[in-house]
């Protein structure tokens, strides 16, 4: 009897320790296959089909550690479009019900403290840093709102 509670205990504790680990292996951001300045993003007719062909696999969604997915967002070829609403807070909300990466990024406990190390370190490395860093506060903004 005592074998069995030792055993059960023991495989318990491998449960838990388990999930106490990152469970996020993917390390490099998603790299969207189509985006604007391709032929293929110009086949694109309307809204729906640009959401869906910038929309990130769930198998590499889930498994992308929060810095990556950081990076992913702020790519995001359809973030132009937060900022065609009244205001830019409108228009966040409105990319969240259709961008399934923002959506994951709002799960995460850590999301403010990756989000506010990429607008500080990478940000300005990139070519159109100006718009990427206006999506990044505007997104930083809200999710400190949370």
């Amino acid at each position: 009897m005592k074998r069995i509670i030792i055993v059960i205990f023991c495989i318990l504790i491998f449960m838990v320790a388990c999930q106490i680990g990152d469970t996020y292996t993917i390390t490099e951001p998603y790299q969207y296959p189509i985006v604007p300045g391709m032929t293929e993003w110009s086949d694109l007719k309307s809204l729906q089909e640009k959401i869906k062909a910038c929309q990130i696999p769930d198998d590499i969604l889930l498994n992308m550690t929060t810095e990556a997915l950081v990076e992913t967002v702020i790519h995001y070829p359809l973030f132009i479009n937060a900022f065609a609403h009244d205001t830019p807070q409108m228009g966040l909300r409105e990319v969240k019900k259709y961008c399934n990466g923002l959506q994951e990024l709002y799960t995460r406990d850590a999301a403010i403290e990756k989000m506010k190390a990429f607008i500080n370190e990478k940000i300005p490395e990139l070519e159109d840093g100006k718009y990427k860093g206006m999506w990044g506060e505007l997104i930083l903004e809200d999710l400190l709102l949370q």
